[in-house]
């Protein structure tokens, strides 16, 4: 257990830096000014400060098409970057550094040249994913190997532009930043703002339009599921993560504004007191604040889903009715451990949070919290 402990602080750490589920795949390092935008020029690589055009639908993309990439305000802001990446023909050989836009590009008919190893094997749109896989982490980054792929596109977090990006731009090779969500608009809303993004930027206005859909009926599903629920809305519940628990996630992270959507109050909302990690919506809860609480549902979920951690649900469980029991004294008062109403999310059954794996994300919780 205590590798595992080891393995899943580890997995903490990157995935709350990258953008936590939170899962989210989520704190970034401050980045460099728009000075590099001058280096992306030489490589076909212009800023602007006008709207990316809509591409027509059901166009078969050509290479001499180009690709628009906007920036939002608050990442111009933030980050110091331009209005937009423009690229005046369609890069065909994409390397992409970030979980988020992964299956999003894949599902766009995007060919990828490299992808993150940390990506879930397990999943079925991966088996048909020919691109390489390599290890992306601040400390396994070969960039020298990269620049060898030749790469004519990366796409990396812009919590790593200082660090690898600027290395890259100088290079003459194009960089896309992805920049974590406020969550302002809920998960739905901004994975659809990402697909839209893709989409539009590349041309597939016709697989865009696809994926599109299949939110509109996730959200019809949604509403059809709190009618035939509605025990459930209003709800109390915390969600903890860790064995033992030692973190918690508010609303203002991907898998807190799932459960907000479902109609579930989460409890961590409402604590005052409780340090965020890395400025994130992950938040160090202490057992004796959780017993104080005395939430009567949880929803427990080990650090480093969607980093490539591998903890099922099985195993999960088990070690954390052995914490139970070794600790009878402190878990024998939450009303959620005695009446056994914990849901537990392994990354067998649970995916990360990131990009398209929201659909199995609600479908597995709600499928799964009527029966608690």
């Amino acid at each position: 257990m205590m590798r595992r402990r080891i393995l899943a602080a580890a997995c903490s750490c990157m995935l709350i830096f990258a953008g936590f589920a939170g899962c989210a795949e989520q704190a970034a390092d401050s980045s460099s000014s728009t000075s590099s935008a001058a280096s992306q020029a030489e490589a076909s690589v212009s800023s602007s400060e006008a709207e990316p055009s809509a591409q027509a639908a059901g166009t078969e993309p050509e290479a001499a098409q180009g690709v628009v990439l906007p920036y939002s305000e608050t990442a111009q802001e933030q980050y110091g970057l331009p209005a937009e990446l423009r690229l005046e023909t369609t890069p065909e050989r994409i390397i992409v550094m970030t979980l988020g836009p992964t299956e999003i590009l894949h599902e766009l008919g995007v060919e990828l040249l490299a992808v993150p190893d940390t990506i879930d094997e397990s999943q079925a749109w991966t088996q048909d994913l020919e691109a390489e896989r390599l290890p992306f982490s601040a400390n396994s980054m070969d960039t020298e190997g990269i620049i060898a792929m030749e790469p004519d596109l990366i796409i990396m977090s812009a919590g790593k532009r200082e660090t690898y990006g600027t290395f890259f731009e100088e290079k003459d090779i194009p960089v896309y930043y992805t920049v974590t969500s406020s969550m302002d608009n809920g998960a739905i809303e901004d994975t659809k703002a990402q697909v839209e993004l893709y989409g539009s930027g590349f041309g597939r206005t016709e697989e865009m339009n696809a994926i599109l859909a299949r939110f509109d009926e996730l959200e019809a599903s949604i509403e059809a599921w709190k009618t035939e629920n509605a025990a459930l809305q209003g709800q109390e519940m915390m969600i903890l993560l860790d064995c033992p628990f030692t973190y918690t996630n508010g609303s203002d992270t991907t898998l807190g504004q799932i459960m907000a959507s479902l109609g579930l109050v989460n409890m961590a909302d409402s604590i005052e007191g409780l340090e965020s990690v890395m400025g994130t919506g992950t938040l160090q809860i202490s057992s004796e604040v959780i017993v104080e609480q005395n939430p009567p549902m949880i929803i427990a979920q080990p650090t480093g889903a969607g980093a490539g951690m591998i903890y099922t649900t099985e195993d999960f469980k088990a070690d954390l009715e052995k914490e139970y029991a070794e600790n009878e004294a402190v878990w024998g008062g939450v009303d959620a451990v005695k009446n056994q109403k914990i849901l537990y999310l392994g990354t067998d059954d649970y995916p990360g949070t990131t990009g398209l794996g929201i659909f199995k994300c609600y479908e597995y919780l709600m499928e799964n919290l009527p029966n608690l």
